[in-house]
């Protein structure tokens, strides 16, 4: 009953070891196919213009001021 057991055991663990690489090398794919899917998508570049509003103020030129 014992060797059963372990020839059960060894045979389980055998199909463990030879599907686990297909299995995640299926799951693997169906990932890159989604990431793949979703950077389809179109980006609208943004505008290289300035844009200045009304609320914009005047640029001040700070001199850097010894301490003495």
């Amino acid at each position: 009953m014992n060797i059963l057991i372990i020839l059960f055991s060894l045979l389980v663990v055998y199909f463990i070891m030879r599907l686990a690489p297909i299995l995640l090398s299926m799951r693997i794919n169906k990932m890159f196919k989604k990431h793949k899917n979703s950077t389809n998508r179109v980006h609208k570049k943004p505008s290289k213009e300035k844009i200045i509003g009304k609320q914009v103020g005047e640029y001040v030129d700070f001199e850097e001021v010894e301490d003495s």
